[in-house]
């Protein structure tokens, strides 16, 4: 039987229809469209998005070695492809634990992103991420600081200082609320890890580091209360969503794991890596061979310097001076009187069993101050001990305690302690020289470099004290045009502890320390003097512009003699711009029972924060004059 003519045509009608969608496109869906713009705008190499990705050209050791950092399976070496993955991940259906969700995880890089694309249902701030909320405190947020903190002669890793950051709240209850997130980057280092190991390890590399956040007290207890370090708190001007934007980085990168190298890759450096998510300045670029933590904030000051030659709005707030505990207790022992420091040693020498005979003639105002004296002596005397402290150091704190428990409340009146300058408001720490020399009737010219080097003439953050590393001095003969090694300090150090006593007792030992190898003139020919030497005295301020000290120092030398001592005694000149320090004493030949003297000293005068002139004169080695200029870079 025939079909129905209208039948027919609209089955005809219907195969056209379906025939004409099989050749329609898909109609794209809308995180490709998004994955589509981002390719169009190329975010997958703009300089914020490889920040967030810790990824740099050419360099393998600026990625996050933990797998688990990245969203795709080639995502350490390709942005593009980490891109794709990542818009895809804040698009997937919350299911499971909402906190393991990317947009939990990941909130910077949604942040970035949405300030660039429109992204599908965005919000900012996600009640489920619960996680973040809570560790972020966003709302309590006031500004952001980098702290710099001073070098400790006691650990090889902090000697040349420290830096971390911190994220102020809005707490107003004291200047460092004890409770405000800090953040620091640090090696994993085993527990009893052999030091040669250590130092092996941290130099050529071996460890892994990581960021790792812990409240302010910590830090306070250890740097401040501890190794008494000084700190500088280099508050930050950030736009709130750049204060947004970092903090959430810092969630983002918290436990995972990077490479780490002493001399370079280590926690300025990477700290420097991460501020530039957020400050357009090249803060991460070292000198190739060093970047000690100082060069962060060499940069960040360079960095406000440029924004306000630009008539830009200013990148740091201030810079504010943290004292140590050791450096408040000593503020507090001078400002007693005469009878009240004589009444203070008393106590100290006696014990806790002579407070109340002691005090029972002073008035309760003059109790007040020498009990508190008494009290952060006794803190900062257990602080020292440890967790092995005497038992009869925490019966005279709680001895000291109880009788200012008996007097009226109120702190002891004290001056301010005056602010120590910041360590940028002194020399960069890597040094040129060129001048020219004259030993033994020979004239030369010489050459000097140090990736580090803070003298003991120079303008730096040390009070008087001197930190070299790698030192090589090299020289040209001027009548013959050849060239030599002159001298190359491995390490060189002078610790001038001039902290007053705390007590009675007698203050810390300074020292003195020098590895490394020297031309010496012998029998008529220049040798070359490998050497390693070590000393111990006693240094005192005399006044703001004087320092006087002595020392005995033991050395070995690889030329006759072998063993030396060479007792010794210098002073350490102070007229600002002009700097001087002179030294004269004995050294043992041959024999314990010959001596012959040594002199020496050098002389800088700074021409400006990036220049200087010096001079150098020496006996020891022969009688040798040196006169140039130094760079600071």
């Amino acid at each position: 039987m025939p079909r129905p003519r209208s039948s027919l045509l609209a089955s005809v009608l219907f195969a056209t229809l379906s025939l004409f969608e099989i050749c329609l496109p898909a109609e794209a869906s809308p995180i490709d469209e998004v994955v589509a713009e981002a390719r169009s705008q190329g975010l997958a190499l703009h300089p914020k998005w490889l920040s967030l990705l810790h990824i740099k050209s050419g360099s393998r050791t600026d990625i996050i070695i933990s797998p688990d950092f990245y969203l795709s399976p080639v995502g350490q070496t390709n942005p593009d492809a980490e891109l794709e993955a990542t818009l895809r991940a804040l698009d997937t259906p919350w299911e499971g634990d909402p906190n393991e969700h990317p947009r939990c995880k990941y909130p910077a890089r949604y942040l970035w992103l949405s300030r660039a694309l429109k992204l599908p249902n965005y919000t900012s701030r996600d009640p489920r991420c619960a996680s973040l909320e809570s560790w972020a405190v966003l709302d309590e947020l006031h500004s952001i600081s980098l702290y710099l903190i001073g070098g400790y002669f006691g650990n090889p890793a902090s000697t040349f200082g420290h830096a971390v950051l911190k994220f102020n709240s809005n707490s107003t209850d004291q200047p460092n609320p004890l409770f405000d997130v800090t953040v620091g980057f640090g090696a994993l280092v085993p527990e009893n890890e052999w030091s040669i190991r250590y130092v092996a390890k941290g130099i050529f590399g071996g460890y892994d580091a990581r960021f790792l956040d812990k409240y302010y007290y910590s830090q306070d207890l250890v740097y401040s209360r501890s190794e008494f370090r000084d700190i500088w708190d280099y508050r930050l001007l950030l736009p709130r969503e750049d204060q947004e934007l970092l903090v959430f980085h810092v969630w983002e990168i918290l436990g995972k794991n990077f490479d780490y190298f002493f001399l370079d890759k280590n926690c300025a450096y990477r700290l420097a890596e991460l501020m530039e998510l957020v400050i357009d300045a090249p803060l991460a670029r070292g000198n190739g061979v060093w970047y000690a933590p100082v060069e962060l904030f060499f940069r960040l000051k360079d960095a406000n310097t440029a924004r306000s030659e630009h008539g830009e709005a200013p990148l740091l707030e201030d810079v504010r001076f943290l004292p140590s505990a050791q450096r408040a207790l000593i503020h507090q022992l001078r400002g007693l009187t005469p009878s009240q420091r004589s009444t203070y040693n008393l106590i100290v020498e006696a014990g806790p069993k002579s407070i109340r005979a002691t005090l029972e003639n002073i008035s309760p105002s003059e109790q007040i101050v020498i009990l508190e004296a008494l009290l952060a002596h006794a803190d900062y005397q257990m602080t020292i001990a440890g967790d092995d402290h005497d038992p009869l150091q925490k019966q005279f704190r709680d001895n000291v305690l109880l009788a200012r428990l008996r007097l009226p409340s109120g702190a002891a009146p004290i001056s301010p302690l005056a602010a120590l300058p910041s360590p940028t408001d002194g020399s960069r720490p890597g040094q040129i020289k060129v001048g020219a020399g004259w030993d033994n009737a020979s004239a030369f010219t010489r050459l000097s470099l140090s990736p580090f080097a803070w003298e003991i003439v120079g303008q730096n953050s040390l009070e008087g004290d001197e930190l070299v590393v790698s030192d090589l001095a090299l020289g040209v003969f001027q009548e013959d045009d050849s060239l030599f090694v002159d001298r190359y300090d491995l390490l060189r150090i002078i610790n001038f502890n001039t902290t007053p006593e705390t007590s009675a007792d007698s203050g810390p030992l300074s020292w003195e320390l020098r590895i490394g190898s020297e031309r010496v003139h012998d029998d008529g020919k220049d040798r070359y003097d490998a050497l390693l030497a070590l000393g111990f005295g006693r240094a005192t301020q005399l006044n703001e512009s004087i320092l006087l000290y002595g020392m005995l120092d033991g050395a070995l030398h690889s030329v006759a003699s072998s063993a030396r001592l060479r007792p010794h005694m210098g002073l350490r000149l102070d007229a600002g711009a002009a700097k001087a320090w002179i030294y004269g004493g004995a050294q043992t030949e041959g024999e314990i029972s010959g001596w012959s003297e040594i002199w020496g000293g050098k002389g800088q005068y700074q021409t400006s924060d990036r220049s200087a002139v010096y001079t150098e004169i020496s006996n020891e080695q022969a009688t040798r004059y040196t006169v140039g200029m130094s760079w600071f870079f």
